[in-house]
């Protein structure tokens, strides 16, 4: 090894030590958030489910207002909300933080816990639950996106919401601990993703079936062989989602169109030819 070698090594050491040292102090910083976001969030889900009397049919921001105002707790800042929440918990029975979180939670309906990802709080606190023996949910496409982007909040809408997702769903494929680090990645935007980030999702998302996902999004019945209804039927599907206000049916919309501008159209040409013609072929 010469010597410019091994000042190139020397600098790379130096480089990956820095890296590994930043990494390693902010190990512990990231432990500590996600303890606490699971604790608020177990928090809220506990207060939701003993004074908000939730309904699978109604959004979920409706029950959250009627358990604060059940609690004479509307109007408090959000900054002292977590404290008198608290107090809710820290009354109910059981000798640990956990056995009482253990306890609500194990009296709620399967679809809640599922929406909410409590499976998450419980993977993050060390709470054990029982297995349910009620059928898996049935999300839609916006009930399953408020779920995702809500954690360490409560979703807002219902999980019916939006076209149906296939059972099972997809998403589910992914342990706690994987869907801890996709929300961390999508909250953080992809424009500030590292490459180590970049990495992680696409290992995470290794996993879901996004075909089966896509196809659960966007369905429509196809036409007979060779008649492009199908395709037709597609177009206005998109185009009645995207008039109410679905901007990914919009997004898809837009991306046709730029790859018809680009391509031209898709469709055989049929090209007519007479007798003469035909002779001088």
């Amino acid at each position: 090894m010469n010597q410019i070698s091994r000042r190139r090594l020397s600098r790379l050491e130096k480089l990956v030590a820095s890296v590994v040292a930043k990494r390693k102090r902010r190990e512990p910083e990231e432990a500590a958030w996600r303890r606490q976001a699971a604790l608020d969030h177990a928090t809220k889900l506990v207060v939701l489910i003993l004074h908000g009397d939730p309904h699978i049919e109604e959004p979920l921001a409706i029950a959250w207002q009627r358990a604060l105002t059940q609690l004479g707790l509307v109007g408090i800042h959000q900054v002292m909300l977590p404290y008198r929440l608290c107090d809710v918990v820290a009354a109910l029975p059981g000798d640990t933080e956990n056995a009482k979180f253990a306890h609500v939670l194990c009296s709620a309906p399967r679809w809640l816990l599922d929406f909410c990802d409590a499976s998450l709080d419980c993977f993050v606190l060390g709470i054990e639950l029982p297995k349910s023996s009620e059928p898996a949910p049935e999300y839609g496409r916006d009930g399953l996106r408020d779920s995702i982007d809500s954690w360490p909040d409560l979703p807002t809408g219902t999980i019916g919401a939006g076209r149906p997702i296939p059972k099972p769903n997809p998403m589910r494929a992914l342990s706690p601990e994987e869907c801890i680090d996709l929300i961390g990645l999508l909250k953080s935007g992809e424009e500030n993703w590292s490459r180590r980030d970049r990495h992680r999702y696409r290992e995470i998302m290794a996993k879901v079936d996004r075909d089966e996902l896509s196809r659960a999004q966007y369905r429509f019945k196809p036409g007979k062989s060779g008649n492009p209804k199908g395709r037709i039927e597609l177009m206005m599907s998109l185009g009645s989602a995207a008039l109410k206000g679905d901007v990914g049916a919009a997004a898809m919309l837009l991306k046709m169109r730029a790859h018809c501008e680009k391509r031209g159209d898709i469709n055989p040409m049929t090209v007519r030819l007479s007798k003469e013609d035909m002779r001088v072929l």
